[in-house]
């Protein structure tokens, strides 16, 4: 989740805002980070929601794969999911490692207040090159690092807290919400060597008061360019030599949430949640999730939550309340969660008592069966001995948005 920094938003109040902040980032800047401060473009999310969508309208391939349910490797609930080439690493009370036929191999370390011990577990960063793990432990302001192994390597003191986190270059990036660190009100500081060299985003210490939530997939990392985005703001960055560069506004029209709305000082985060939802504008942004092709969000308006997915390449947007599925389970309203990006996939989770569920209802259509089953050999077997408490399904989504 993330909450904006309305008292840096440049597209305050259109376009006046964002020209003055591109106009400072030009006189502070050199040349080339002027022309990455001038790539700033513009999100339309439609005023019109449509309330369902067909599946095949907005995605061309899927991939599933159930992880294998061990009594070592019972997934309770799932914060972080990590994919690399090789790896599939899932964050929860604990850390457990798959491979990536959904093999579990081992837990990473394990929770607890001795050494080696993490007393919680907020994001994970797995470097399959360097065959490490590192953990983010909020409660004890740490990261732990371990090898892919399931062996611990050692710690440092963040000195913060942090909700999430994410390395770059041998620099580590922290997201500390809206909390007071360091003497200082900023979202994001920068660390190399166990020592801050950067403070980014400073906000308006009334917000420390209340705008506490517990957000997931702040970071997204492009190759090189690493992306920031946090729940309540309308502004997408990229993060480069110590900067913030604005990289998309997302513009909800007549929807778009006052900055005001923000600066008030409410007592905590559920008075504001539920003046915020007494309006009718867009807010709350979750599940931010951006490839080298598209960009997924989802975000709250008049009591409902929508999801919406862009194309960078032509410019095109789908926003929606619920998916129907056509292609898969062809089930009225598919119960899935998108939460994390690996190359031109969406990555999403699906229980495996909802999808068992959907199985049996799908059994009732003999057609649409014998057609999923086909496509998807691996329904058949997950038909017959998927249990309602077994691991969750991942679904690899790979979106294509349709005329």
């Amino acid at each position: 989740m993330t909450i904006l920094r309305f008292s840096e938003r440049i597209a305050l109040s259109g376009a006046i805002l964002s020209f003055i902040c591109l106009l400072v980032l030009c006189i502070s800047c050199n040349r080339n980070e002027k022309a990455v401060a001038y790539e700033l473009k513009k999100i339309h999310v439609p005023e019109k929601v449509t309330p369902s969508v067909k599946l095949s309208s907005w995605a061309h391939e899927i991939v599933i794969l159930p992880l294998q349910t061990t009594p070592s490797s019972l997934i309770d609930n799932v914060g972080r999911i990590v994919t690399t080439d090789n790896y599939i690493l899932i964050s929860g009370s604990s850390i457990w490692l798959f491979d990536k036929s959904g093999n579990f191999l081992r837990t990473i370390g394990k929770r607890g207040e001795g050494p080696g011990e993490y007393a919680s577990v907020y994001d994970v960063i797995m470097n399959e090159d360097e065959r490490i793990v590192e953990v983010l432990d909020r409660d004890r302001q740490k990261v732990l690092t371990y090898t892919m192994d399931g062996s611990f390597v050692g710690s440092w003191s963040a000195e913060i807290y942090s909700l999430s986190f994410t390395k770059l270059s041998g620099n580590y990036y922290f997201y500390g919400g809206s909390e007071f660190n360091e003497d200082s009100y900023h979202r994001i500081y920068i660390k190399k060597d166990g020592r801050t060299i950067g403070r980014l985003l400073p906000f308006n210490p009334v917000q420390s008061k209340f705008l506490h939530l517990r957000e997931t997939n702040n970071f997204n990392l492009l190759g090189d360019t690493l992306v920031f985005m946090y729940s309540f703001s309308d502004t997408v960055y990229t993060l480069r030599n110590n900067q913030a560069y604005p990289r998309y506004f997302i513009s909800y029209g007549k929807y778009q949430l006052p900055a005001a709305l923000l600066q008030r000082d409410y007592d905590n985060i559920a008075e504001c949640l539920m003046e915020l939802r007494k309006t009718n504008y867009a807010f709350l942004v979750t599940r931010y999730s951006e490839n080298t092709r598209h960009i997924y969000f989802s975000f709250e308006r008049g009591g409902k939550r929508y999801q919406y997915i862009y194309d960078k390449n032509n410019n095109r947007g789908l926003v929606f309340e619920h998916t129907e599925d056509d292609m898969l389970l062809h089930t009225r309203r598919l119960p899935m969660t998108i939460r994390s990006v690996y190359k031109d996939y969406l990555v999403s989770v699906m229980d495996a008592g909802n999808f068992r569920q959907k199985m049996d209802s799908l059994k009732w259509n003999a057609i649409n069966y014998r057609q999923s089953v086909k496509k998807y050999p691996v329904l058949e077997k997950l038909s017959d001995e998927l249990e309602d408490s077994d691991n969750p399904v991942l679904l690899f989504i790979k979106p294509a948005i349709k005329d």
